[in-house]
C-alpha cells in the first residue's frame, strides 16, 4: 500500500532560498512474507519514498535537485511521511473515540 503525499520544503542554495512543493510516494515497511501455494515468499522491504515531481514558483520549468540535495530531501521526506501517517492515525482514533462516546451522553 503506497501513499501519495505532498510537502513543502525550503532548499538553501547560496544566495537564494527556494520554496519547493514536493510530490512524492511513500512505500511503508513490508515484513517478510513466507511461502504460499501461489508464491515462494517475499523478502522484507524497508520503507522508502520516491519523488514524483518538484515544483518551484521561482523557477521556470522543472526544478532539478543535485544528487546530494536529493539524498537529504529523501531522508527528510521519509520522516515527514511517517509523521503525517501517524498524525492521520491519531486523528482517526480520536474520531472513533468521540463517536463511541457520543451515544452515552
Amino acid at each position: 500500500m503506497s501513499v501519495k503525499l505532498c510537502s513543502l520544503y525550503t532548499l538553501e542554495r547560496e544566495p537564494v532560498s527556494y520554496e519547493l512543493e514536493i510530490h512524492y510516494t511513500y512505500h511503508p515497511y513490508q515484513p517478510e512474507r513466507g511461502p504460499s501455494y501461489a508464491s515462494g515468499g517475499e523478502p522484507e522491504e524497508y520503507a522508502f519514498v520516491e519523488i514524483d515531481r518538484v515544483e518551484c514558483d521561482q523557477v521556470n520549468g522543472p526544478f532539478e535537485l543535485t544528487d546530494a540535495e536529493e539524498e537529504g530531501v529523501l531522508d527528510w521526506l521519509l520522516c515527514e511521511a511517517q509523521d503525517e501517517l501517524m498524525a492521520r492515525a491519531d486523528d482517526a482514533a480520536d474520531y472513533r473515540y468521540q463517536q463511541l462516546k457520543e451515544p452515552n451522553q
